[in-house]
């Protein structure tokens, strides 16, 4: 029974893909027909009808059982396919040919057959094309005629639904209400369901101080779909995992490629949010110790199927290369047990199924609170708790039938679903969630859509999926057509629909606004797609198997360059290819050039240098990727390329310029670039733009602004640079942005240093770039000019005659308005979330203008004041508004002249400020004062507040301690700060307290850390007057990390440290009596893991604090000790031995008196890595015998000793063979 439902489904697939594609070609030869193609319109008509004929046999064949299919039927199916997408290829030869006629000077021959009539169109061709038309019309005469063979009967069509039945499929139906959907489908807690203890269980095994010695390694391990990932997540998003590892946090999605190399380099592009250039794992490791010196961290690798053990041995020794990596976990996600044991985990968390109430619970969620569906009743509840439990638990597996469900309105529907044969399809360990994924395809609503699923296979398993890239994929493979709204517009709904049946999952935002910047699909889901598209997708790597009863439509190329270029895909037909997509190698042109008709070509992140002018024969081309390639120019024969849609350079940050002749690409819909680059003239002529690149304007060459105004398409982003060529206001006043409905985000740049002051100029190009009132997102940078123009002082604009405020502006970011004097209105915008403010040289002061400005404006307000929301205006009483009333996130940084701040007058506002959760003030040394109404009515929203070099101020804010879920607190270089506000103490949510550089702070209050029952992090730097470090700190038992440092005046009484139990890093530098107190408590401190200790007065200090260091009262659990700053120390003292019995990592630093190690050093058995800096007198390591007894010594690293350095030159210093056995030296 099984194999028979596996057959049948295989023989529907083939059905459905055929019908999908003549009724593409149907539609597409409806569009031609429509727009009067010269001399073509008859024979466009008979294909046209003969593609309608074939299409009623298939509607037929659709009602016929499986059965009754025979063999010949699929080979009959196979046949018209081929034939439609022949029919397809003419149609397009035709498009070409008009688009060159357009561009292309007309060869002599065509000059001499031309028609003289109206028909304006070269003769060979058109009879060429004539004959090919005709010659498909006989191939579909065959196939009618093999049809009625077979028993097959045309289903009759009315005429006049002709057109419908092309261009209308259904789809539309299904899309009511889908935003309702969406929007309760966020509820994030509610797709967690079922979850929580296991949460729990691992929050407990990953913040536990257990796993503050080695590296550990803990595994979720689950069959698929179980929510692995999701669990993962929520774990690594959760705030006591963001408080135990101090953020410290880096997830890669490992799948089947477990490269170490690639592994590492992720973790630096991850660590520090750019790309990793460099060449070889040494250097990697480097930037890894600079990104993780002294910190501990955890590393998700989600989706891993490396059981290979000297694998993962290898991958672990390169992590303990990073240095001190105590306390850091690694946490996978695999399916197989087998793998988590190779992984040496000391910890696995078998994942299983969701019981029957939670897997109701999750089913129904959705299901009725959308309203698509009546209240639910028991016969709903009767017949989904029995779907659950066909869904075995499966969270993937409910979703995916919810998303189905919700459309069915009565019971019987979903008793129809419930008795599939679906359900009986065979499974095992590897598949046995397709039943459910598959009843939720074979039920979207239009073959389109399923060809757009089915496309998603092109992509690897687990990669980022760019929304506008898969659609424009879609639209190259002719999968969108118009009904009533444009292609894109068709896209945005299906992809809507897919992620609403968890075919495609919310992966990545931006971090700041959180729009979802990136999807992904999960790996079930996408063996699927590739499932469906079997018989038309080749994977061509070393395993690829052929079957030449069948030609590919779709090459994927996985082989790197050695590879490819001595193999070819042998029984693919190169010609009858219509996407290539390299994952990995360098393209052999040769081979490419002979995909005639192809319509879409990959080459993203190959290392691609150069593009071949053979490119340009790829006449059928709609979609070109060369994203993330080293490319530095681009051949202008791609402007050959007519009928491109999409060309996507996001990424080559070395392409500086587009072809000159891009004017030619008037089929261009989407230009995708990440950096800025230069065009020639003639970008007016490409009008079906809707997708504008980062544009670059130069003086007096190349494109000039005015352009931009024909292309009414353009959406989304606008960013130009350059502004400094435009003349004036009248000039930029012909981009028209303000009938530019589609665009919402606007980023403006102008040059920071220029030639000629253009304050002026400045002014009147920016006010003539008066944007439409939808814009949500708006960034200014260098702009010079003394006052901003009046729609962005009063942030409204003109619209139909009266004002519009920016009302659905969500950001703003302000840069390097060295000559502004005045800062915008911009407290009445309702959805204001994120302002930066930054390097405003000239701005004394902020005022009202800033929170009300002259109030002629009209207000708005929010619904309830947060992002996101609906707004709308309406005239109020000033006294009525909250003024900021959605703003999180504020910066105000770099205003050197800045020296008053006044608060919002309560007079003409309720309220200020009621949603801000950071605030930064750095830069402004002349500002006594911060405004206490920032915080004071934020309702507790606050959580992080950060104070840059403000010198004269002398207090924080009023009300600072009644921002109770305040979790992180700086305070750097306020040279006159003298005290901290008593109250702190009642910041019960502090997490981090850093305190640096205040050279006027005396004192502590007293009670300080009395309250701060989550402090985990405390650091006092450069408080050079600071006397007393308060006794109350003993309370701080949540404490981790302490770091008190160039404090010289600290005397006792000093606190007992050997109260916090809990602290893993600990630093006391030249810091007066407390580092007495350290050495005192060490032995208490059993989880300790890393000591920074110096800047002793005298050696007579240095030995004294040492010597209460006993046998007895040492410390086992150290790995890592830094020793500096001991100006007069000539011998490192024998007891100090008792602290390293298990250190791994010792740095000796900036001992000038220090003149030779002591011998003791080489009964270190565990010392893996030595580091010597800045010992200008040393000379001796010590004896030959010692340092051979360090067998575990990986690294030796020497800087700033001269005289160490002489002596151990390689093989002829007296000190080498000391040294010589040690793998890794640098000095």
């Amino acid at each position: 029974m099984a194999d028979f439902i596996a057959s049948s489904i295989a023989s529907g697939l083939i059905e459905e893909a055929v019908k999908a594609v003549t009724k593409l070609v149907a539609a597409r030869a409806f569009e031609e027909i429509r727009s009067l193609s010269w001399g073509f319109n008859d024979q466009l008509e008979l294909l046209k009808n003969k593609l309608l004929y074939v299409q009623a046999f298939l509607d037929d064949l659709g009602t016929k059982s499986h059965e009754e299919k025979s063999k010949v039927v699929k080979l009959w199916l196979m046949k018209l396919q081929d034939v439609a997408y022949s029919a397809d290829n003419i149609l397009d030869d035709h498009a070409y040919e008009l688009l060159c006629r357009r561009f292309e000077p007309k060869k002599k021959l065509y000059k001499f057959f031309n028609i003289s009539s109206s028909d304006n169109y070269p003769i060979l061709f058109r009879f060429k094309l004539s004959y090919r038309v005709k010659k498909i019309v006989s191939e579909l005469e065959k196939l009618e005629k093999e049809a009625q063979k077979m028993g097959l009967k045309q289903v009759k069509l009315a005429r006049e639904a002709v057109a419908s039945s092309i261009f209308m499929d259904g789809g539309d139906q299904f899309i009511v209400n889908l935003n309702q959907v969406r929007k309760h489908a966020a509820a994030s807690d509610y797709e967690f369901v079922g979850r929580e203890i296991d949460q729990e269980k691992l929050l407990e095994v990953l913040c536990n101080p257990f796993n503050n010695g080695d590296l550990s390694t803990i595994a979720i391990v689950g069959i698929g779909g179980l929510g692995k990932t999701t669990l993962a997540r929520r774990l690594y998003e959760h705030e006591k995992v963001d408080a135990h590892f101090n953020k410290k946090k880096v997830w890669i999605c490992v799948s089947e490629n477990f490269d170490i190399e690639r592994l590492l380099k992720e973790m630096v592009e991850s660590l520090t949010s750019g790309n990793c250039d460099v060449t070889n794992t040494g250097a990697v490791i480097n930037k890894l110790q600079g990104e993780l010196k002294e910190k501990k961290f955890l590393l998700v690798l989600d989706d891993v199927w490396n059981n290979n053990l000297e694998l993962w041995d290898s991958f672990k020794n390169e992590l303990q290369r990073i240095g001190d990596i105590a306390g850091s976990v690694v946490l996978i996600t695999t399916r197989s047990i087998g793998v988590a044991e190779k992984a040496q985990t000391v910890y696995t968390h078998k994942l299983e199924g969701l019981s029957e109430n939670d897997g109701w619970a999750l089913l129904k969620h959705n299901v009725f609170v959308s309203r698509m569906l009546p209240s639910m009743s028991s016969s709903f509840e009767d017949v989904g708790r029995r779907i659950v439990e066909k869904c075995k638990g499966v969270p993937l597996a409910i979703k995916a039938i919810r998303g189905l469900l919700q459309l069915k309105k009565h019971p019987s529907e979903w008793e129809s679903i419930e008795r599939s044969e679906l359900w009986d399809l065979p499974q095992d360990d590897e598949n046995y969630i397709l039943p459910s994924l598959f009843l939720s395809f074979k039920n979207l609503p239009c073959l389109s859509l399923k060809q757009c699923f089915a496309c998603c296979a092109i992509f690897r398993k687990d990669s980022l999926i760019d929304k506008r890239q898969l659609i424009a994929l879609w639209l190259a493979q002719g999968f969108l057509h118009e009904s009533g709204t444009s292609m894109e517009e068709t896209g945005e709904k299906y992809f809507q629909i897919l992620l609403n049946n968890s075919f495609l999952q919310e992966d990545i935002d931006d971090g700041e606004t959180s729009e979802i910047m990136f999807y992904k699909m999960h790996d079930l889901v996408h063996d699927l797609a590739v499932y469906i598209w079997q018989k038309d997708l080749l994977v061509w790597n070393a395993e690829a198997t052929l079957n030449n009863s069948f030609d590919f439509r779709h090459l994927v190329i996985n082989f790197g360059e050695i590879e490819i270029a001595a193999k070819t895909p042998v029984g693919v037909n190169i010609q009858k290819l219509r996407t290539i997509s390299f994952w990995d190698g360098v393209p052999r042109w040769d081979m490419l050039i002979c995909a005639m008709y192809l319509r879409t070509l990959i080459m993203a992140n190959i290392g691609l240098t150069e593009v071949s002018p053979a490119i340009g024969q790829l006449k059928h081309l709609r979609y070109l990727d060369l994203s993330h390639n080293p490319i530095k120019t681009l051949p202008d024969i791609i402007c050959r390329l007519y009928q491109l849609q999409t060309l996507s350079l996001q990424g080559c940050k070395e392409l500086k310029q587009l072809p000159q002749k891009l004017h030619k690409l008037v089929s261009l819909r989407h230009i995708l670039t990440s950096d800025y680059v230069f065009a020639s003239r003639g970008l007016q002529q490409l009008t079906c733009l809707q997708t504008l690149p980062h544009l670059e304007l130069r003086d007096g060459e190349g494109w000039t602004i005015d352009e931009l105004e024909p292309l009414h398409q353009v959406m989304g982003l606008i960013c130009i640079k350059g502004l400094e060529h435009v003349k004036g206001k009248e000039e930029a006043r012909k981009v028209g942005l303000g009938r530019k409905c589609k665009v919402l985000k606007l980023s403006l740049s102008w040059a920071y240093v220029r030639a000629v002051s253009s304050e002026n100029t400045d002014e009147d190009v920016l006010g003539g770039l008066e944007p439409h009132p939808n814009i949500t997102s708006l960034e200014l940078a260098s702009f010079k000019g003394m006052r901003f123009p009046s729609w962005i002082m009063k942030m409204t604009v003109k619209q139909r005659g009266s004002l519009a405020l920016l009302s659905y502006l969500t950001v703003v970011k302000i840069d390097y308005c060295s000559s502004c004097e005045q800062l915008p209105t911009l407290g009445l915008l309702p959805c204001l979330n994120i302002l930066k403010l930054t390097f405003f040289h000239g701005m004394e002061s902020i005022g009202n203008e800033f929170y009300v400005g002259d109030h002629d404006a009209p207000v708005y307000q929010s619904r309830s004041g947060t992002s996101g929301q609906q707004c709308w205006p309406y005239a109020t009483n000033l006294k009525a508004v909250e003024l900021f009333p959605a703003l999180r996130h504020l910066l105000i940084w770099e205003f050197p002249r800045l020296a008053t701040w006044k608060p919002p007058s309560l007079a003409l506002a309720s309220t200020a400020f009621p949603c801000l959760e950071t605030l930064k003030v750095g830069g402004c040394p002349q500002l006594d004062s911060i405004p206490s109404e920032i915080i004071k009515y934020n309702n507790g929203s606050l959580t992080s507040l950060k104070v840059y070099r403000l010198s004269e101020i002398k207090s924080l804010p009023h009300g600072l301690p009644n921002c109770t879920n305040l979790q992180r607190l700086e305070i750097w270089s306020c040279n006159k700060l003298e005290s901290l506000p008593t109250g702190l103490k009642s910041l019960v949510c502090l997490q981090i307290l850093d305190i640096r550089d205040c050279i006027s702070l005396d004192s502590l209050p007293p009670y300080l850390f009395q309250g701060l029952s989550s402090l985990r992090e405390l650091i006092i730097d450069g408080c050079t007057l600071l006397t007393r470090i308060p006794t109350s700190i003993q309370e701080c038992a949540s404490l981790e990390y302490l770091r008190i440092k160039n404090c010289p005046l600290i005397e006792d009484p000093v606190p007992d440290l050997s109260r916090l139990e809990g602290l893993v890093t600990l630093t006391a530098v030249n810091s007066g009596k407390l580092m007495t107190s350290v050495l005192r408590s060490i032995s208490h401190l059993q989880c300790l893991k890393d000591l920074d200790i110096g800047g002793f007065e005298d050696e007579e200090e240095f030995r004294r604090c040492f010597s209460y260091i006993t046998p007895s009262l040492s410390n086992q659990s150290l790995v890592r000790l830094t020793l500096r700053d001991c100006a007069n120390v000539k011998f490192l003292p024998q007891n100090l031995q008792l602290l390293l019995t298990s250190i791994k990592y010792l740095i000796i630093q900036r001992f000038p008196a220090l003149d030779q190690l002591p011998e003791w050093i080489g009964d270190l058995s565990s010392l893996e890595i030595l580091e010597i800096w800045n010992c200008k007198v040393l000379k001796y390591l010590p004896s030959i015998e010692a340092m051979r007894r360090l067998t575990q010594l990986k690294s030796l690293q020497v800087g700033g000793c001269p005289l160490l350095k002489k002596r151990c030159a390689k093989h002829n210093g007296p000190e080498w063979d000391k040294l010589s056995h040690v793998p890794n030296i640098w000095i």
